[in-house]
């Protein structure tokens, strides 16, 4: 069984998810990951009941749902209050179709120029301790409804290096809590590890894999440019696709382009190129 692809429904920022959830399906996408910016907090159910009703007529599963909680706050009726949040999200997400939540236990920043300054550069004991504690109990809300939560290896989170996403998950001590590896956020983050040394880290943890590309550049404030296809950046995503095979992982892969220009250009021509690797991989 190939490994399946999906979009996130980033790609298509500025456009309605009717129009990615189309796209995705004319392109041959095999489900959805429903970004943040594309449903209301305030407004979940009926954003997300509409989420379920275009899945259905476009018959593309949406199977990922973006969240992000602040599991570190400092204040500790903040804490159970965001806890409660991220239960009531796994209930609703799953009531809505998703198999998992994918996204950030929290963020810390002090320099948006220089993202090896930030996250878990300057995290302490208690802030593991903390989002573990959250997530936990969530976890246990999401082992008895059938969802996996995702940590995402994304810039600017306590979790955006594989050593700090390992000792978070371990903390956890849950199947259901994995890891989100994703190259090119830690081809962006300076202080992350080589991707090859990431996977290894992370090995049978990794339960969900984000794809883009970028360079890393002197003209950007954050030294990082990802306006460049799947096959253009300078990750070899063969050889990540590879390796990740090798370590048996089976997918779900999915798709972020942060580029810009025509979203459609990328959305189409980034799935033939990963579906080309994982035939060669035998993934």
């Amino acid at each position: 069984m190939p490994a399946s692809i999906y979009l996130h429904s980033y790609n298509y920022r500025g456009y309605s998810l009717e129009r990615a959830v189309r796209k995705a399906r004319e392109f041959g996408y095999d489900g959805l990951e429903l970004w943040s910016g594309h449903f209301r907090a305030d407004h979940l159910r009926e954003d997300w009941a509409e989420a379920r009703r275009l899945a259905q007529v476009y018959g593309l599963p949406i199977p990922v749902f973006d969240f992000s909680v602040n599991a570190i706050a400092e204040d500790t009726a903040e804490r159970r209050r965001q806890t409660d949040r991220l239960k009531d999200y796994v209930r609703m997400a799953r009531d809505y179709g998703a198999t998992m939540l994918n996204g950030s236990a929290g963020t810390l920043i002090i320099d948006r120029h220089n993202w090896a300054a930030n996250g878990s550069a300057l995290a302490r004991e208690e802030h593991y301790l903390w989002a573990a504690d959250v997530l936990r109990e969530a976890a246990a809300v999401a082992a008895e409804v059938g969802l996996t939560i995702a940590l995402e290896t994304h810039m600017n989170t306590i979790h955006d290096t594989a050593r700090a996403t390992v000792r978070l998950l371990d903390l956890v001590g849950s199947p259901v809590v994995v890891a989100n590896l994703d190259p090119g956020n830690l081809w962006g983050t300076r202080s992350a590890e080589p991707i090859e040394e990431a996977i290894d880290l992370l090995g049978p943890r990794i339960g969900y894999v984000h794809v883009k590309n970028c360079r890393r550049v002197a003209y950007t404030p954050v030294g990082a440019d990802y306006h460049f296809w799947l096959e253009s950046g300078e990750l070899d995503y063969f050889a990540i696709v590879q390796q990740l095979a090798e370590r048996g992982f089976r997918g779900p892969y999915c798709i972020e382009y942060s580029g810009g220009g025509d979203r459609s250009v990328p959305t189409e021509r980034d799935i033939r190129y990963l579906r080309r690797i994982l035939t060669e991989v035998g993934g």
